[in-house]
């Protein structure tokens, strides 16, 4: 087989359900021992709250009882399949520890590419985060691991 099976080489994490989120909120950490990559893909829907900032933290445990924050590569996409181009995502881009500012624009797509070494030294896994966007934010994002350590169809829990 070629290409990338997902059920079978990689791990699939649902971070955020579609739906509006209103309030700040972190996610489950992820723990990354066993995959060497991680790509997160935020989706959003109505127009974002600019102040919704997003981040992605370096965790310690599962807790986690130490985060930190760091810097991450991003791609971003207007999603308007109607469109030319509603495919294509930009160039790549960084955003500081200070994290992402959502565009306000409806129906705009972030991938964040993170690479498990981008962990601070003794930490196992990564938090993301959003900031209290102060009015709607109709978003969902899933992660999606690879570089598997062990690969099997039915992969054991990143989020326990």
């Amino acid at each position: 087989m070629s290409g990338f099976n997902l059920a079978e080489t990689g791990h699939l994490v649902q971070l955020w359900e579609p739906a509006n989120h209103t309030a700040a909120e972190s996610t489950k950490v992820i723990n990354m021992e066993n995959y060497s990559h991680c790509t997160v893909i935020l989706s959003y829907g109505a127009t974002p709250a600019a102040d919704g900032l997003i981040t992605v933290e370096s965790c310690d445990d599962m807790t986690p009882t130490t985060h930190t924050e760091i810097a991450f590569d991003y791609y971003e996409c207007i999603v308007d399949f109607e469109g030319a181009l509603g495919d294509v995502m930009s160039t790549k881009k960084t955003a500081a520890t200070t994290g992402l500012v959502p565009t306000a624009v409806a129906n705009i797509m972030y991938i964040i590419e993170l690479e498990a070494s981008q962990l601070t030294p003794g930490h196992i896994g990564f938090r993301f985060s959003q900031a209290n966007p102060t009015g709607d934010s109709i978003m969902s994002a899933v992660a999606v691991l690879s570089g598997a350590r062990y690969k099997s169809p039915a992969s054991p829990t990143v989020i326990a």
